[in-house]
């Protein structure tokens, strides 16, 4: 026991161990099973990061506590390694012949050890050679005769996976279930926890920091679980904040030492730099900030080595601007404050950096709340659009109403099907609600559901089932969201999808999730589904004024015919976009040639263009049947070609 195992009765009572809130239920029906006289081993089931080893943990504290049970008070709990017992046995009858030490020892205990085995499921193929007995196998007399107490610890998949295939090792174990805790009772937790996360890193939480890492790791990390999710941002956010301070304070003694250095060489002209020292005083500012004054030195010491004379440097005005003098920093991802006297302080900006870098999306869209970040998501959007009006102001209602949590069930965070003739904006609306929502158009996922006309395709987006090629390598649409839950998830062209490939969208939108072809679950609750039919613009064609907006009525209901009604029912609005109008077609213009003037711009060249040739772009760019499609390639030939060969 003491080479393969660890004893948590001793570092319980040595205080080595986390403390354990909260957990009555799960506790108590953990020690019930415990004190029975036969099959007395439960086994603790839950999703990854609930808290199962810290049950175990907080079971050992139990024990050594003056208020432990009559029936565990004195016992020793011993978290077993089996990975320790498997190591080394390479010939057959080693492991066996390991295992049987173990349990002897076990019995000479009389009944005082209790075994905890963490990852239970890797006994079922632990020690299986060729010819030999896996562990399970060897553990089952003694644990249906209650020799053994044994305490495990699995997934809910590995526990169906294995444990539940051999029926005669499942029913000598009692499942107990370990659910995930509410936001609540994890900022509890963390509370609990706070104490020993502060005296290692040497900082100090604020309440706002751990209820925001609590909110920020359910929202933005979705494919974990509290509370590890929210205990691993404050671990992560106070090491952070470390590491920056350490980095302010080297920059400092760096910077004081030239500053030593270039007061000496300038001799009485080094008065001019004296008042540097203060803003180095409090170690505190940005990486950045500092190095831009230790760049700034580095020139006044140089300068100074040439001549006697005042630096130019110094003589220009001083140090560069900056908050350096101030004695704390507030700001989105700061590194944690230090006022003049006492710890860093870990603060709720300091965890959204922290689930920024996790997350992908930039901290400042984490730093405004909900309600800020919607009352200005149209004014947003509108910054990337041309007209629209009406289909903007349905988009973002629809996503309020999910942002806010008044959709029913566990649906994706909106679903909107949008109709319109070709060319009106309906990928370029979903780049902007990207941008706006998540920061970025790299948020935004585009599929061509035209590709996926036959059944055979459905495996290309969730991934191949076990027994076909491609087994393992998982889906577009599944991994594309593991990586980026939070995204926009167009799909064009999505009446001519294969009905299977239907389904699975339908299936998306009723439960928000989708199970691929391994058999895991990838959730869709935090992406926003859109749905792009045919187009059919070529019916609009040169119609007169007065049919104009009877036929984009029809082509804007044709493609619908081909979607199943479940699919239609299931979705959230449906967003009409309109032609666009001249004024409009002027705003694409002025759009496109801001992308135009950015790229030349980052060539140091400048592009200025005309009023009347913006009208002139605008006139000629715009097609019926087309809409604004033909103004990349108008640009192209008329703005860009003739740039390039004018550089040349």
């Amino acid at each position: 026991l003491k080479r393969h195992g660890r004893d948590l009765t001793l570092e319980a009572a040595e205080g080595r161990l986390d403390p354990l809130i909260g957990r009555h239920d799960v506790l108590e029906r953990t020690m019930q099973v415990l004190l029975r006289r036969t099959k007395n081993n439960p086994v603790l089931i839950g999703d990854p990061g609930v808290g199962k080893t810290a049950v175990a943990e907080g079971i050992a504290q139990l024990i050594v506590s003056p208020a432990a049970p009559p029936g565990l008070a004195g016992r020793a709990l011993i978290a077993v390694d089996v990975g320790s017992l498997v190591a080394g046995t390479q010939y057959r009858g080693a492991f066996e012949e390991r295992l049987t030490s173990l349990l002897r020892e076990v019995h000479m205990a009389a009944g005082r050890v209790i075994l905890f085995i963490d990852e239970l499921h890797m006994l079922m193929d632990a020690g299986r050679v060729e010819g030999g007995m896996n562990a399970a196998n060897l553990l089952k007399p003694a644990l249906a005769r209650g020799d053994l107490h044994c305490l495990g610890a699995t997934t809910v998949e590995e526990y169906r996976k294995h444990i539940e295939q051999d029926g005669a090792f499942a029913r000598r174990f009692q499942p107990v279930m370990v659910e995930e805790p509410t936001p609540e009772e994890a900022v509890t937790w963390l509370r609990g926890l706070r104490g020993r996360y502060e005296r290692y890193h040497g900082v100090r939480f604020t309440d706002a920091a751990l209820s925001t890492a609590v909110r920020a790791a359910q929202q933005y990390i979705p494919d974990r679980r509290l509370p590890d999710s929210a205990i691993d941002v404050i671990d992560e956010a106070a090491a952070r904040a470390r590491l920056h301070a350490g980095a302010a304070a080297a920059a400092a003694a760096a910077a004081a030492a030239t500053q030593a250095h270039a007061a000496a060489a300038l001799g009485r002209s080094g008065a001019g730099v004296q008042g540097v020292a203060p803003l180095y005083s409090s170690g505190s500012g940005s990486w950045e900030e500092n190095q831009r004054l230790m760049e700034w030195l580095s020139a006044v010491r140089q300068q100074s080595e040439a001549g006697p004379q005042l630096p130019a440097a110094a003589a220009a005005g001083g140090p560069p601007a900056g908050p350096l003098h101030s004695s704390s920093s507030g700001g989105v991802g700061s590194g944690g404050s230090r006022g003049s006297a006492g710890p860093l302080v870990v603060d709720s900006a300091d965890v959204l950096s922290v689930v920024a870098e996790a997350s992908g999306i930039p901290s400042e869209h984490l730093s405004q709340s909900d309600w800020q970040s919607l009352s200005s998501l149209e004014a947003r959007m509108r910054l990337h659009l041309a007209g629209q009006h009406a289909a903007v102001a349905a988009v973002v209602g629809a996503v309020r109403l999910g942002r806010l949590g008044l959709q029913r069930g566990k649906r994706p965070l909106a679903s909107l099907l949008l109709t319109g003739p070709p060319g009106v904006g309906k990928a370029t609306l979903c780049q902007a609600l990207a941008c706006a929502l998540f920061g970025s158009d790299r948020h935004l996922l585009r599929l061509n559901l035209a590709e996926y006309g036959d059944k055979a395709s459905v495996s290309r987006l969730v991934g191949a089932p076990p027994g076909y090629v491609g087994f393992g390598d998982g889906g577009l649409l599944t991994d594309a969201i593991r990586r980026r839950p939070h995204s926009v998830v167009l799909l064009e062209r999505v009446d001519r999808a294969h009905p299977e490939v239907l389904s699975l969208i339908v299936q998306v939108l009723e439960s928000g999730q989708l199970q691929d072809g391994m058999g895991k679950r990838c959730d869709f609750r935090n992406a926003l589904l859109c749905l792009q039919p045919d187009a059919g613009g070529s019916r609009l064609g040169a119609a007169p004024q007065q049919q104009q907006q009877q036929q984009q009525q029809q082509a804007a209901v044709h493609p619908l015919r081909h979607l199943p009604s479940e699919l239609l029912s299931r979705l959230d609005c449906q967003v009409s976009m309109a032609p666009l109008s001249p004024a409009d077609m002027l705003r694409v213009v002025e759009l496109q040639l801001a992308e135009c003037q950015a790229a030349l711009g980052q060539q140091g060249i400048g592009l200025r263009v005309e009023p009347d040739a913006r009208r002139w772009l605008a006139a000629r760019g715009l097609s019926p049947a087309s809409g604004a499609r033909r103004l990349q390639s108008l640009l192209r030939e008329q703005l860009l070609l003739p740039v390039a060969e004018a550089l040349l």
